[in-house]
């Protein structure tokens, strides 16, 4: 015996709880934030229209070759269905689909699903000024591509670079051309051809802090440690932003010291002679070193790792006092109070 379409319907409703299924109407949630906003009228004519549109149909801007995020979609293993949401795009004069925001999905789509680029997606399409230009067409879809980016909440300052970098806007470029000078690349953003780097906030607070000489050089070291036969323990591993850092602040520490000095020849040899990827690990150089101070803490404690090679005599030199560190901002953070008088081995 079976139950009638009805009955089952009935029976489905009976079984749900609606007084208590967590549902918060959405007038009253909105109503509750108390934000008062200037009102108008839409229509269904004010949204864009929404069609299947055939992946071979597609296109995306040049710019967005090196903007996208190439991990996320080889991590994804197939298209699911479910997760694409309808992706937005803007149909040119000449007919062309651009992809606006969905480059992602999209992507994801064209590798994993099989049938030569004839399946169709939903799109909400846009339409460009039949006589616009390129020019004018792709500064249209960059501001969107901005104002969509912007929108979203918890936007990293990653995903937040890519925006401003499809934008066109100067300090973005500006930071592109930076991490292309450093040759390296974030997520592929900058030098594709590069090093990638981990951490794109301590890098470019290197960058800020300690210039692009010493950290161009700490890129070049770590590098070198990666792909060391006497550091082991190094190799393989990426490229950190804050250890760039760290590694920066030791050549920073480098031009304090006078050349032709222990001090000075002392600090060369360990760094030439990779010594820390000897005696330490990066997971140890780095331990419990988060915070506001973590260059200053990795340099000091590499510093410490060089007095220890001194002090074994494993190289020759002179260790290297608070004096000196201070004058090259590496004083011990835990210090409250700024020693007065400096120790007298300090002095060169």
């Amino acid at each position: 015996m079976t139950l009638s379409n009805s009955k089952l319907q009935s029976v489905t409703v009976m079984n749900y709880d609606s007084k208590n299924d967590g549902l918060v109407s959405l007038l009253d949630l909105a109503n509750s934030l108390g934000i008062v906003g200037l009102r108008k009228t839409i229509g269904k004519d004010d949204f864009p229209p929404i069609e299947w549109v055939s992946l071979d149909k597609f296109y995306i801007d040049e710019k967005y070759q090196r903007l996208l995020n190439e991990a996320m979609i080889r991590n994804a293993g197939y298209f699911n269905p479910v997760l694409c949401r309808p992706i937005l795009v803007y149909k040119r004069p000449d007919g062309k689909y651009a992809i606006v925001d969905g480059q992602h999905s999209s992507c994801i789509a064209a590798i994993y699903v099989d049938d030569n680029g004839k399946a169709e997606i939903l799109a909400q399409i846009l339409e460009h000024d039949p006589n616009a230009t390129v020019e004018e067409c792709v500064e249209e879809e960059s501001k969107l591509f901005k104002k969509l980016n912007i929108l979203r909440t918890n936007v990293s300052q990653v995903a937040q670079l890519r925006a401003d970098i499809a934008a066109g806007v100067k300090e973005a470029l500006e930071i592109e051309e930076t991490l292309f000078d450093l040759g390296v690349n974030i997520e592929k953003i900058g030098d594709s051809n590069g090093l990638s780097v981990k951490g794109y906030a301590k890098l470019m607070e290197s960058v800020d802090t300690y210039g692009m000489d010493c950290t161009s050089k700490a890129i070049a070291y770590y590098n070198s440690l990666l792909h060391s036969k006497v550091a082991p323990k190094w190799v393989g591993s990426t490229l950190n932003g804050a250890m760039v850092g760290g590694f920066a602040a030791v050549y920073y520490l480098l031009g304090f010291l006078n050349k032709g000095t222990q001090k000075y020849s002392g600090l060369v040899d360990f760094l030439d002679g990779q010594i820390i990827g000897k005696v330490t690990t990066p997971k140890e150089l780095m331990n419990k070193t988060a915070g506001n101070a973590q260059f200053v803490l990795i340099a000091r404690r590499f510093v410490d790792y060089h007095k220890t090679a001194i002090l074994m005599g494993n190289i020759v030199g002179q260790t290297i006092g608070e004096g000196t560190l201070s004058k090259a901002g590496l004083g011990d953070p835990s210090t409250v109070s700024k020693r007065k008088n400096e120790d007298e081995l300090d002095e060169d």
